[in-house]
């Protein structure tokens, strides 16, 4: 943006136009691809097993990974 305003000053109203241009295009460009990108992990996640099968009372269940406490080792 320096160098937009700095071109503009030295009389190339042109080139600065230009560089405010490019800027704010790679600004949106960046902006859209980040979003994407979230959603595109959204996506992900929902896909990952976040489940696991487990024996409780002699009967397997699919729990919630979170629900899930390690065993300790009993030495």
């Amino acid at each position: 943006m320096v160098a937009s305003v700095v071109s503009i000053t030295l009389g190339d109203p042109v080139g600065g136009l230009i560089i405010i241009a490019m800027v704010l295009l790679s600004v949106l460009l960046n902006f859209f691809m980040e979003f994407q990108a979230r959603h595109a992990v959204d996506a992900i996640r929902k896909e990952v097993a976040t489940t696991a099968a487990v024996v409780r009372d002699g009967q397997e269940q699919e729990l919630p990974v979170a629900a899930l406490v390690p065993a300790t080792s009993s030495s």
